[in-house]
């Protein structure tokens, strides 16, 4: 912006949106290459369709697609404030619905995320983690007051179906894990359904409890750093530490969170 409005209640925080990785920095390239084209077997996904080789009648669209666009462009809608011009702006939402939408339409009647078959990949789900929590959960709870209730009920049911399919789905390293815990929280954020916050305060227990021993590949290590392939990563690392802070806070919020599990997560 070009001017900063002189009452802002908090500057820190508004600044933060324009931040390298904050909410509207995120918005370009959220939104850069959305596919728009209803007729588009990619309808929604941010991409470009000339590089992809996925039709109707298959999936194979090579990698995994749009895991966090949704999420990025959903956060720029619901955020308030002063110098947001994402705030509660319909166009914006528009384009965090098709996001989502995506890969609710790209699921096979199996409630499973695919960013391949197996012809093309041995682990076709792998990325599951990262949309689930960044396409599906996080920002049907960030925007879920601003849809429809046509909207509302498909993608609510969409988090539900993946939610119950993906549970005990842990990926590879304590970082994929933590996504996939951070999605059925806010599984149960979005949707209300009480055992999605059984499902997370579960693995939350598991994962701060170091569940699998000190020589293993998920959770936390009596020593603090969490485990990424039977060890400490200085880079994955960070990841998992953001998610677990953003679920401490997040879960102190509830009125019916556990003293004994926010103080394991502190």
């Amino acid at each position: 912006p070009r001017q900063v409005p002189a009452d802002l209640k908090n500057p820190r925080l508004e600044a933060l949106l324009y931040g390298k990785y904050g909410i509207l920095s995120s918005v370009d390239s959220a939104s850069a290459n959305q596919v728009t084209d209803p007729a588009s077997p990619f309808y929604g996904a941010n991409c470009d369709p000339a590089k992809r080789k996925y039709g109707f009648d298959n999936f194979l669209y090579e990698g995994v697609l749009s895991p966090f666009n949704a999420g990025g462009i959903a956060g720029a809608v619901a955020q308030p404030g002063k110098m947001n011009p994402g705030y509660n702006n319909q166009q914006l939402l528009n384009r965090a619905i098709l996001a989502a939408f995506f890969h609710v339409a790209s699921m096979q009647g199996d409630d499973i995320l695919r960013e391949g078959t197996l012809e093309r990949n041995n682990y076709p789900m792998t990325h599951g983690f990262f949309t689930y929590n960044g396409a599906l959960s996080e920002p049907l709870y960030l925007v879920k007051d601003k849809l429809t209730p046509e909207q509302r009920k498909v993608w609510s049911e969409a988090v539900k179906a993946v939610g119950d399919k993906m549970v005990n789905f842990q990926a590879y390293e304590s970082n994929q894990w933590s996504h996939v815990i951070s999605g059925l929280f806010y599984a149960y954020l979005a949707t209300g359904e009480k055992r999605f916050l059984t499902y997370a305060e579960t693995f939350l227990n598991a994962f701060a409890d170091g569940v699998y021993g000190p020589d293993s590949k998920f959770g936390q290590h009596p020593a603090g750093f969490y485990f990424e392939e039977y060890g400490p990563d200085g880079n994955y690392d960070h990841l998992s530490a953001f998610t677990m802070v953003n679920l401490y806070y997040k879960y102190k919020e509830l009125k019916d969170a556990e003293m004994r599990k926010t103080e394991k997560l502190a």
